[in-house]
């Protein structure tokens, strides 16, 4: 299992401009990474669970430390 943080898709587009950048804003806030994270790095972790068959009932978490605190 793979739980995303901050990570900058198009499912944000939805949401106008400004609320896009102003739950972004929030959601970094709380993590230690200052930044949101880029599709391409989401799509890592769940490669690298694809590719690795001997791993099995883990969730790995994409989200900037955010677990962490």
């Amino acid at each position: 299992c793979v739980c995303l943080g901050a990570i900058r898709t198009w499912v944000w587009e939805s949401l106008p401009p400004e609320s896009r950048e102003e739950h972004f804003r929030q959601m970094i806030a709380r993590q230690p990474l200052p930044r949101a994270g880029e599709p391409s790095e989401a799509a890592e972790a769940f490669l690298y669970l694809m590719r690795c068959g001997y791993v099995t009932g883990q969730v790995l978490h994409v989200d900037g430390g955010g677990s962490i605190i």
